[in-house]
C-alpha cells in the first residue's frame, strides 16, 4: 500500500467515492470531519481536502492540515478558490468535477520531493500540475 491519504470530503458519498478510487489504486486513507478528528501524529502523507464543506470547515482545515502534511490537494469550484488555497500552503488544486486519472496523477505527482517554493494548479487538457511557483 501507499502512504495514506487524509480525506476530508463534504459528505458521505464524496468521502467514500474518494476512498474506492484511493483504495482501488493502492493508497491507504484516513477520513476526518473537522480538525479535532485530525490525530497527532498521523501518518498520511497528503490531504484531500473539499473546500465545500459546511460552515467553512474545508479551509479551516486547509489551515490546519497544509502546516503539517508536505503535500495538500484541494477540491473547489473556481480559480479563486485556488489562488487562496495555494496561499494557505496547499501544493496543488483541483476543480470539480473530479476525474479519478488526475486525482491519482496529481497525488503521484505530489510524492515526488517538493522543491522549496512550488505550487501546482492541475492543467485542464493534459491532467497534469502545472508549476505557479514564482
Amino acid at each position: 500500500m501507499i502512504d495514506p491519504v487524509l480525506i476530508m470530503g463534504s459528505g458521505p458519498w464524496l468521502t467514500a467515492w474518494l476512498r474506492q478510487v484511493l483504495h482501488d489504486h493502492g493508497y491507504e486513507t484516513v477520513d476526518a470531519l473537522r480538525p479535532g478528528d485530525l490525530k497527532p501524529g498521523s501518518l498520511h502523507r497528503s490531504a484531500v481536502i473539499d473546500l465545500n464543506l459546511p460552515d467553512l470547515m474545508g479551509w479551516t482545515l486547509l489551515e490546519t492540515v497544509a502546516h503539517e502534511v508536505p503535500t495538500a490537494v484541494v477540491l473547489g469550484a473556481d480559480s479563486e478558490d485556488a489562488s487562496r488555497a495555494l496561499e494557505m500552503g496547499a501544493k496543488a488544486f483541483l476543480k470539480r468535477p473530479l476525474d479519478p486519472a488526475r486525482l491519482i496523477a496529481t497525488l503521484r505527482y505530489l510524492a515526488r520531493p517538493e522543491r522549496p517554493g512550488s505550487a501546482s494548479l492541475v492543467d485542464d487538457l493534459t491532467g497534469l500540475p502545472e508549476d505557479v511557483s514564482n
